[in-house]
C-alpha cells in the first residue's frame, strides 16, 4: 500500500498525468524539471483538467507499470519482493508487464524474458547492452507511465537506454552499494541514482548506508539523492495454515536465508557450538 501510495504521490509531484482513456496511450515530451536531470525530464499529456489531478487519475484508472527483476520466483529475495509486489499492484487495479531475465512459471503478471543474468552487468559491456536493448524495446511496446527496477544492477543499463517514463529504483542492500565499488558501475550507478526520480530503500538501515557511501564519494549527488529516497519496508506474506504448535522438549531454531558467507550461516552454527559447550538445553538447527 505504501509504494502504491508513493507512486501515485510521486506522479503528482513530478506533474506527470496518464492520458484518460486506455494507460496504453500515454505519451512524453519535455517538462524541464530541474529535480529530475536532463535525462528524465518528461510529462505526460492529455489530462482533461491538467497535472493537478493526476493522483485522483492514478486512483481512478490505474497505473501502468513495468517492473524490471531478475525474475518473480519466490526462492530468494529478490524474486519474493518482485512477486509480492505485482500481485499487490495488480489486485488494486493496475496494469503491470514484467521484464525479467526468467520466467517464473505462475500467472502473476505477462513476462518477457530478455534480460541476461543482473551481477554480468558488473563486469560486461554486453550485458550492460543488450538491457538498455530490452528496456527501449519494453518500453515501447507497453508505454508505461512508470518504469520501477527492483533489481539494482539493471540500473547500470540506464544511461544507454536514452528517454523514459518516469524511473524508480529499489534499494534491497548490498547491489545498492557494490557497484560503487569499481569505476565503471560507480560511474553508471551514480547517473542512474541521478536520473531515479524516486528511490524505495527496504529499511531506514538501507537508506543510512546509501546516503553514507553516496557522501563520501559525491556530496552533491548523496544531497540530490536525500530528497528523492524513502524507507519502503517489507512486510510477510502469511501462510494460508500453519500446523498447530506443539509441546516438546526439543528447542528449534530456523535460520532463513541464503547459503553464502555473507549471509552469517557460518556464525549461527558456531553461535549453537558455543551454546552447546554451557547449556544442556536440547536444541535442533534448521537451515
Amino acid at each position: 500500500d505504501a509504494g502504491e501510495l508513493n507512486y501515485a504521490q510521486l506522479m503528482a509531484e513530478m506533474r506527470v498525468a496518464p492520458r484518460r482513456g486506455t494507460a496504453s496511450s500515454c505519451r512524453w515530451e519535455s517538462q524541464g524539471d530541474s529535480r529530475l536531470g536532463a535525462e528524465t525530464e518528461l510529462r505526460g499529456i492529455g489530462l482533461d483538467d491538467g497535472a493537478d489531478r493526476c493522483e485522483e487519475a492514478f486512483f481512478d484508472q490505474g497505473m501502468n507499470i513495468v517492473i524490471i527483476a531478475t525474475h518473480l520466483s519466490p526462492t530468494e529475495g529478490w524474486g519474493t519482493e518482485t512477486l509480492t509486489s505485482v500481485r499487490g499492484l495488480r489486485a488494486r487495479g493496475h496494469r503491470v508487464e514484467t521484464l525479467v531475465q526468467t520466467k517464473y512459471d505462475g500467472d502473476a503478471c505477462p513476462q518477457y524474458a530478455a534480460l541476461p543474468e543482473p551481477l554480468a552487468l558488473l563486469r560486461s559491456p554486453l550485458a550492460l547492452w543488450k538491457t538498455a536493448k530490452a528496456i527501449r524495446r519494453q518500453i515501447a511496446k507497453q508505454k508505461p507511465d512508470i518504469v520501477h527496477i527492483m533489481t539494482e544492477p539493471y540500473a547500470l543499463a540506464l544511461p544507454l537506454v536514452g528517454r523514459t517514463p518516469p524511473l524508480c529504483l529499489t534499494a534491497n542492500g548490498t547491489y545498492a552499494l557494490l557497484p560503487l565499488a569499481s569505476r565503471l558501475p560507480a560511474h553508471l550507478m551514480r547517473r542512474a541514482y541521478r536520473r531515479a526520480a524516486h528511490i524505495f530503500a527496504i529499511s531506514r538501515y538501507t537508506e543510512r548506508r546509501l546516503t553514507e557511501e553516496l557522501e563520501r564519494r559525491d556530496r552533491h549527488l548523496a544531497e540530490h539523492v536525500q530528497t528523492k529516497i524513502s524507507a519502503w519496508t517489507l512486510g510477510v506474506e502469511w501462510p494460508s495454515g500453519l500446523p498447530a504448535r506443539q509441546a516438546r522438549k526439543e528447542k528449534n531454531i530456523l535460520f532463513v536465508g541464503g547459503v553464502k558467507p555473507r549471509k552469517g550461516v557460518r556464525e549461527v552454527v558456531e553461535a549453537c557450538a558455543a551454546f552447546r559447550r554451557i547449556s544442556s538445553l536440547p536444541f535442533h538447527l534448521h537451515i
